[in-house]
């Protein structure tokens, strides 16, 4: 992370959901996919991004009923997004990026 902030890398944190998606496909296929795009990304470019480990869980009352969804409320979400965490008092801002399953 030092390094990161010395060289001003943009920090990338992935984010999906862990719903159920029918009876195909695994229930972090969200997160799953996000991560891969992003840590490609972070391959294609090193010296310019560092990927954050993924935030998996996300507004999913939509998949309540369906078995083996987590759902986190509003409020704990946006206390996880890039502008809900914080980072050492007294570090260079970092340029922060976002980016979940369903916007890609």
């Amino acid at each position: 992370m030092n390094d990161a902030i010395e060289m001003q890398k943009v920090v990338i944190l992935p984010t999906g959901s862990t719903e159920q998606q029918g009876h195909y496909l695994p229930l972090d296929v969200d997160v799953f996919l996000c991560v891969t795009v992003c840590h490609e990304i972070g391959r294609r470019i090193p010296d310019q991004v560092l990927v954050l480990p993924p935030i998996a869980y996300g507004l999913n009352m939509h998949h309540i009923d369906f078995p083996g969804t987590i759902h986190i409320e509003p409020e704990v979400f946006i206390c996880q997004s890039p502008e809900g965490i914080s980072w050492r008092p007294g570090e260079v801002t970092l340029h922060r990026i976002p980016i979940g399953r369903h916007t890609l």
